[in-house]
C-alpha cells in the first residue's frame, strides 16, 4: 500500500512541477511582451512555440464556456487563476495534515 500512496505523491510532485514550470514561461512571455529586454528575446523566443498550443486550448475552453472572445490578457489571467485554484484543490484533497 506504500508503494501505490508514493507513486501518487510522485505523480502530484512532478505535476507541480510543470505548473511551475508553466508559470515560468508565462512570466517570461509578460515580461518580454511589456518591456522587451534585449537578454530575454532569446529564451522568449524559445518559450514562444510552447506558449501557442497552451493559449489556443485556453482560448477554445474559454470561448466554449463563456462564448466571448477575450485578449491574450485576459487569457494569460485565466491560465494563471485556474493554474493558482488546481493547486489548491490538489493539495487540498492530498494534505496528510
Amino acid at each position: 500500500m506504500g508503494l501505490i500512496c508514493n507513486l501518487l505523491m510522485n505523480a502530484i510532485h512532478l505535476l507541480f512541477v510543470c505548473m511551475d514550470i508553466l508559470m515560468t514561461m508565462i512570466l517570461i512571455k509578460v515580461i518580454y511582451n511589456r518591456w522587451r529586454p534585449e537578454w530575454l528575446k532569446q529564451i522568449n523566443n524559445t518559450v514562444e512555440p510552447l506558449m501557442v498550443p497552451t493559449m489556443a486550448f485556453v482560448y477554445r475552453a474559454v470561448k466554449r464556456i463563456t462564448r466571448k472572445s477575450l485578449s491574450e490578457k485576459y487569457l494569460i489571467l485565466v491560465l494563471i487563476a485556474s493554474l493558482c485554484v488546481t493547486r489548491f484543490v490538489i493539495d487540498g484533497l492530498f494534505n496528510n495534515g
